[in-house]
């Protein structure tokens, strides 16, 4: 009888340890009592379309309640205020964070036809992060802005975007509830963790209440918009960027974009509710930012400070202490790979051009972390000749060096890409000198530019031919030149034929 009981006993016990684990599979923890086995890490990663960097409030943009959700994030983690996408172009930047190699490297170099005629892959070739992650058991999900550069079969699960993000979905913060949710339930089902890239289409153009929005919706979703705003912004309240004049004409172009920036912030929060109503926020390591800057001249589509600039939030419950501030790293979006892989144990591949930030996030000493960010800008859009305006770019905490290959390789002056658009033709028509001269500046390039952006952060006053400048201007050259022969730049010949003998001969 005893016997038999203990035999009962034991078979409860197994019952109900099962019971329990199955449990914990579900949701996710760690049993107290049971042999210790980390629950794997999830990752998501969030941006918002041609956000700027000071468009947020943790970054003093002082519209009130701009960005609640973005904020609070922003005190859930680590904050970095020198960070930088590689190129202020949507494809390619988005492609540099998800494989972790400079444009030119990838092959991803404009918006459309891609890689160029001519193309040379690296010598060591590596798969993006999906498929490493897939390699390792993980669901790989890619919600809107994916298509540029990658393809459906890259991830598990995908949803695509409406042209120019015209579609309800595409702006809808509930709609990136129940896609998020779905994901971690399709991951939950398969007993797997979870990549998620999730990307809100706002603030990019068109912007709500705009003619170019009425024109999109008119030819592309006549029947079903984006939801309207629930707070729309008057040129009143505004903030004008330090790249732009303060123009009345601008603030009334701006207006609608900060509409834009509110409604991006809410599907931001939505996509937070979804991790954290399904328990998988504190599992997940979790990244924000932008893609590039603000859609105007000086933003996006250029290597200006403010075109590089982004907002760059990381949360890593229980690694990251929250509410930290990384103020002394030069960090850049082809780190992202290098540190997902770091963090959820997988090793990173021979060929990566990105650092780990895993030692940042911990607060280790790295005094020997890089102390500039390299940028590069080659197609506007398909590779065709009309299309392609070659930059390099070297940035550190305090200057911004920018040379303008294209200038190089035309006999004729070059007007610069988006010297038409119609902020820049607002400058013309201003009667104000130094807006005038910033639409000078803007139309016709010169072949080098320096700024200092501590104190210049619009990057007003070219600094390459002033008396002076010359220890800093060499030192940027040497960092450019350096980044340009380890990564097989095509430019660095071109680049090298265009440098002081001086220079040179230093080398």
């Amino acid at each position: 009888m005893k016997r038999r009981t203990l035999l009962v006993l034991a078979v409860w016990s197994i019952l109900c340890h099962q019971a329990v684990s199955a449990q914990a599979s579900k949701s996710g923890d760690i049993i107290p009592g049971l042999p210790e086995k980390a629950t794997p890490l999830n990752v998501v990663l969030i941006t918002l379309d041609d956000l700027n960097y000071d468009s947020c409030g943790y970054n003093g943009c002082p519209i009130p309640d701009i960005t609640p959700n973005i904020d609070r994030l922003a005190n859930s983690g680590m904050r970095f205020d020198h960070a930088y996408v590689v190129t202020s172009m949507c494809g390619p930047s988005r492609a540099v964070m998800l494989t972790g190699r400079y444009p030119h490297c990838n092959g991803i170099m404009g918006n459309a036809q891609q890689p160029p005629d001519g193309w040379q892959p690296p010598t060591v070739p590596t798969p993006n992060l999906m498929r490493l992650l897939r390699d390792r058991g993980y669901l790989t999900a890619g919600i809107l802005k994916w298509k540029q550069s990658f393809k459906a079969t890259d991830f598990d699960i995908t949803w695509d975007e409406g042209p120019y993000g015209i579609h309800h979905e595409d702006r809808d913060p509930e709609a990136f509830y129940r896609r998020t949710t779905e994901c971690i339930a399709r991951a939950r089902q398969e007993s797997k963790p979870f990549f998620i890239y999730v990307n809100p289409v706002d603030p990019h153009e068109p912007w709500p209440g705009t003619a170019l929005e009425a024109e999109m919706l008119e030819k592309w979703n006549p029947t079903n918009p984006p939801p309207a705003p629930t707070r729309r912004f008057t040129q009143e309240e505004v903030f004008i960027p330090p790249f732009l004049p303060d123009l009345p004409a601008i603030r009334n172009h701006l207006a609608p974009y900060y509409t834009s920036v509110h409604r991006g912030d809410q599907c931001v929060g939505r996509i937070l509710d979804a991790l954290r109503d399904t328990g998988q926020l504190e599992h997940s390591l979790l990244i924000f930012c932008s893609d590039n800057g603000m859609a105007v001249p000086g933003g996006k589509l250029s290597m200006f400070d403010p075109g590089g600039r982004t907002p760059l939030i990381i949360c890593w419950p229980d690694q990251v202490k929250p509410g930290t501030r990384d103020v002394g790293h030069v960090v850049s979006t082809v780190d992202f790979v290098p540190t997902i892989l770091d963090a959820v144990g997988v090793p990173i591949p021979a060929g990566m051009n990105g650092h780990s930030l895993v030692p940042l996030l911990k607060g280790r000493d790295e005094s020997e972390w890089p102390t500039t960010a390299y940028l590069e800008q080659n197609y506007f859009n398909s590779s065709q000749p009309d299309q392609f305006y070659p930059i390099r770019s070297i940035v550190s905490r305090n200057y911004i060096y920018i040379w303008n290959a294209y200038v190089r390789l035309t006999k004729e002056p070059r007007p610069y890409f988006d010297s038409g658009h119609e902020v820049v033709k607002m400058m013309w028509n201003s009667k104000d000198a130094r807006a005038i001269q910033r639409a000078s500046d803007h139309t016709y390039r010169p072949l080098e530019q320096l700024f200092r952006i501590d104190v210049d952060p619009g990057c007003w006053e070219n600094l390459a031919s002033q008396p002076g400048s010359e220890p800093v201007l060499r030192q940027m050259r040497a960092a450019l030149m350096e980044k340009l022969s380890s990564t097989d730049d095509p430019h660095l010949q071109l680049f090298r034929s265009s440098l002081p003998q001086s220079d040179i001969e230093n080398r």
